[in-house]
């Protein structure tokens, strides 16, 4: 397994982007985080089979998630739970001395197993690597790309039969932030401005959008407010791209969005190039990493 943090390459970055329609951090931190990008591979492998499911009233169908980033991370964010809940629930099984508590693991481990296997195969069954192709000694690649072999419609049905409920939810929370992100980068816009144009892009990007707003906040308070502005929904696209609201936005959590809000403000306000001295302000040095 690959040492944590790590960067994942230009290729394994590219491809992900070009499946998923929306820049990608590639900077990998935590385990979810490379949970989440191990997801993504997966999410590019289920693009290819002829895809079925329903459909809520307002559109949204589980298969979205497979080619929409924004979408692809509020159905992680469900997979990736219940697979570390199955993986406990396993350890339990394996370590229960008591007859009565091992019934009642056994009960739920029977009714869960179809789905928690699923879920870890989706997810913690696979490694990331900083490569999208690693070819080993004996030629064979175990780069990033061979994780898409490992994915398929029938054997991720065991999940999404064990939730009928699973696209209505998502969308609830889903609509839910966007709401959210709308109200708070509405302070941020031209007073002029017509809010269609910037609701296109939030709503499908409603997390780098969010994280955008908790930026400008922390910057005002640090007494930066005139550099937090939106111009124009270019603008806001723009920023939206830039690393380190990317990478705030990867802390943002559809499931617990008041709480990951409050972690991600934390982040923010504990972010070391708030904390320099200098009089180069922070959104115009990062301005600088922007490769667009």
């Amino acid at each position: 397994m690959t040492e944590m943090p790590f960067d994942l390459d230009k290729d394994s970055v590219d491809f992900l982007e070009s499946k998923l329609h929306a820049k990608i951090n590639p900077h990998i931190e935590t385990e979810k985080d490379m949970y989440r990008n191990i997801f993504y591979f997966k999410c590019c492998a289920l693009q290819d089979e002829n895809l079925v499911g329903d459909v809520t009233e307002s559109g949204f169908a589980v298969r979205d998630c497979f080619f929409d980033k924004a979408k692809a991370d509020i159905l992680f964010e469900n997979v990736y739970a219940h697979a570390t809940e199955f993986k406990d629930l396993t350890e339990k099984v394996t370590t229960a001395t008591d007859p009565a508590q091992m019934e009642k693991l056994m009960a739920d481990f029977m009714q869960y197993s179809e789905s928690g296997m699923a879920a870890q195969t989706m997810t913690l069954n696979e490694f990331l690597t900083p490569q999208l192709h690693n070819i080993n000694m004996e030629g064979r690649d175990v780069g990033n790309a061979q994780i898409m072999q490992t994915a398929s419609m029938q054997q991720f049905s065991g999940y999404l039969n064990a939730f009928p409920d699973l696209a209505k939810d998502m969308n609830e929370k889903y609509s839910d932030m966007v709401v959210k992100a709308c109200a708070e980068i509405a302070p941020l816009l031209p007073k002029d401005a017509d809010k269609k144009d910037y609701l296109e892009i939030t709503a499908k990007h409603p997390k780098e959008v969010l994280a955008l707003a908790v930026m400008a906040q922390t910057l005002a308070e640090n007494g930066r407010k005139s550099m937090s502005s939106i111009s124009s929904p270019q603008d806001l696209a723009q920023k939206c791209q830039l690393p380190n609201i990317m990478a705030l936005a990867d802390k943002i959590s559809f499931n617990d969005l008041s709480g990951s809000l409050k972690d991600t403000y934390a982040a923010a306000k504990n972010n070391d190039k708030l904390k320099t001295s200098d009089k180069v302000s922070y959104m115009a040095r990062v301005a600088g990493e922007r490769e667009y």
